[in-house]
């Protein structure tokens, strides 16, 4: 997990002299749910942490599962159909979306000064247990440093429209 926190104690109490406890959960609410996008945005392309292709030591998949990946699998009575085509050059990590459809934002908490929201995996054991085991194999979960960019950049709007700065267009 990891915390989007929207707080005068980290240098910003002449702003937040402007800003009430309201205003910095829906912040730290917006940030939260921009970082959850662009987490999933980034995975679904296949890039980690580092804004890179997810890759790592050692062979990505098996050459039983590579084949299935490249040619597909028809139905069978235990195993799904798996259409054919995809690439076994990077980690893919969205196979059945059950690990990225985990990821969400709890609502943010006002602290004493400000507001924090938590990102974290959600579901029930199994699913955390495949995040954890891709997280080690390859870093996926965690803000890069787009993902960081990105949500710095819609915070800093919001807080631009919550305190009316912000021009309209």
């Amino acid at each position: 997990m990891w915390k989007i926190t929207v707080d005068a104690d980290q240098g910003f109490q002449d702003f937040f002299s402007w800003f009430t406890p309201e205003q910095a959960e829906i912040v730290a609410n917006v940030g939260a749910q921009t970082a959850v996008t662009s987490l999933k945005e980034r995975v679904f392309a296949g890039k980690g942490v580092k804004d890179k292709p997810m890759r790592y030591k050692g062979k990505i998949y098996s050459k039983e599962w590579a084949k299935i990946r490249r040619e597909g699998r028809k139905k069978t009575k235990t195993q799904p159909a798996i259409p054919g085509g995809k690439t076994t050059d990077k980690r893919d990590l969205t196979m059945t979306g059950q690990m990225l459809a985990a990821v969400h934002a709890k609502d943010a908490i006002r602290t004493a000064t400000g507001a924090t929201a938590i990102v974290t995996v959600g579901g029930d054991g199994h699913v955390k247990k495949k995040a954890l085991n891709n997280q080690f194999l390859t870093p996926w979960f965690g803000i890069s440093p787009d993902d960081e960019e990105l949500t710095a950049n819609v915070m800093r709007d919001t807080m631009d429209e919550l305190l009316g700065r912000r021009e309209n267009k």
